[in-house]
Formats: structure tokens, C-alpha cells, sequence
């Protein structure tokens, strides 16, 4: 099974989502960027993938916050 990563990390005072080593969004939160980041990579998970969020605690040091199949889906609007 292929691995999803996306990390919720700091950016010059905004909070970003990196995938693949590509950053995308500007937040200006952790918890707006790890709702993003959960509704992205469980869409990856649906599409087969082994998805995971993570977020930043400290420079470089992350925290495993989502994983696709064992945490509660997204909510749906």
C-alpha cells in the first residue's frame, strides 16, 4: 500500500500543508490547516492510500494527529 503524508507545519507565522515536499494554503492556525489536511487525506485514504496527518510541535518534530481508518472521518458539510 502507497503512503499519503501530510504535515501541518509553521511557515513565517502562518501554518502550511506539506505533501510530497510541496507546501500548499496559507492558515492562520494549526487546527484550520489540520481540518484541510484531514479532508485531503481521507480522500486519499478512500482512494487506497495509507494516509496520515501529522503536525508540527517544534522545529522538525511532529506529532502523528489523523490516521485513515482509525480515526473518525471528517464531518461533511
Amino acid at each position: 500500500m502507497h503512503h499519503a503524508r501530510y504535515a501541518v507545519i509553521r511557515d513565517a507565522g502562518k501554518w502550511r500543508i506539506n505533501h510530497q515536499g510541496i507546501n500548499y494554503g496559507y492558515y492562520d492556525d494549526a487546527e484550520a490547516a489540520m481540518q484541510v489536511a484531514i479532508v485531503t487525506a481521507h480522500e486519499a485514504g478512500k482512494g487506497g492510500w495509507n494516509a496520515q496527518v501529522m503536525v508540527e510541535t517544534l522545529p522538525m518534530q511532529f506529532r502523528l494527529a489523523w490516521t485513515y481508518g482509525v480515526d473518525p472521518a471528517p464531518a461533511e458539510d
